[in-house]
């Protein structure tokens, strides 16, 4: 299937079209083959946990106190079992469709899933104290339904935590439709960092800080998408780190080696696009924190 993204006239937010919906599940081989985790190649997996320990620890630090943690679009579980590690007394919510990775976040001790999505869960009276959306937020339909069910899910002194990718971004513009991070069989919506801040305001958040720099990211999404330029399918390295069994014939190797060749190359373009991008506040992805009831401070894009 082929897609089209339309701009908004009014706040320049970027929606895929047809069509507007969001997907019921997702194929396994979009979580990897391995059975805990979404990638095979263990390289990869202290930048991933890098990335997740550093999300953990401010939640935890900035909510040492708070009682309720919900992560939407939870994954494999892993951010809030360390939200948990960090802080015992925090109970861990997950959403997850159905899938292989809410089966790996079911493993996790205390831990609730809900595999209907954020509209379709029955989450009660329950009120969150932490809430994160952590690249799921331009996962689902109807970005203004999705910030009112935010809203009034929180508690009073909710800390909200948004990571989507970057519609203002320098790697949006250069890439285009091969950006990494367009994803477009699944990313129905790329909404504007201010027009969320806006909106998120409107619902009683109060914005408190935003970060660009994410090397984990950004850098690899870079290198993806100037492999993209040169191939008709996209993201085929990033399949391959996730299905082992691209592999199994001489044809997967020798593509793999020259993928793992042309990375290393890329990495000091990707490094220095990284810094240019955070010093200008244009990352590829960016993360959004925001809190109800708390002064508002580092107003930056």
């Amino acid at each position: 299937m082929s897609f089209r993204f339309l701009s908004c006239n009014t706040c320049g937010s970027v929606f895929r079209t047809p069509p507007y919906f969001e997907t019921e599940t997702y194929p396994d081989d979009y979580y990897g083959e391995d059975a805990d985790e979404k990638f095979w190649f263990s390289p990869v997996f202290p930048l991933r946990k890098l990335e997740r320990d550093s999300r953990a620890k401010y939640l935890t630090r900035k909510a040492r106190f708070k009682t309720a943690a919900l992560d939407i679009g939870c994954g494999n579980g892993k951010l809030l079992k360390h939200i948990s590690r960090l802080n015992p007394n925090c109970s861990i919510t997950g959403i997850e469709l159905d899938s292989k990775a809410a089966r790996r976040a079911a493993k996790i001790e205390g831990i609730r899933i809900f595999n209907q999505g954020l509209h379709r869960s029955d989450l009660g009276e329950d009120k969150f104290s932490i809430i994160s959306m952590i690249h799921s937020f331009e996962h689902i339909a109807n970005p203004e339904k999705t910030i009112q069910k935010l809203s009034k899910i929180s508690n009073d002194n909710c800390l909200l935590y948004i990571a989507i990718p970057n519609r203002t971004s320098f790697q949006f513009n250069l890439f285009g439709k091969h950006w990494f991070h367009l994803d477009p069989e699944w990313h129905l919506h790329f909404i504007r960092p201010e027009t969320l801040i806006i909106r998120l305001e409107k619902e009683g958040f109060e914005y408190v800080k935003s970060k660009h720099f994410n090397p984990v990211q950004n850098m690899s999404g870079f290198i993806i998408s100037v492999q993209n330029l040169f191939t008709r399918k996209r993201n085929v390295f990033y399949d391959m780190l996730m299905n082992r069994s691209r592999l199994k014939k001489i044809i997967g190797v020798i593509a793999f080696l020259l993928y793992g060749i042309s990375t290393a190359i890329l990495f000091f373009p990707a490094l220095i696009e990284e810094f240019l991008a955070t010093l200008f506040r244009r990352g590829a992805t960016i993360d959004i924190r925001e809190e109800i009831n708390k002064t508002i401070v580092n107003f930056k894009f």
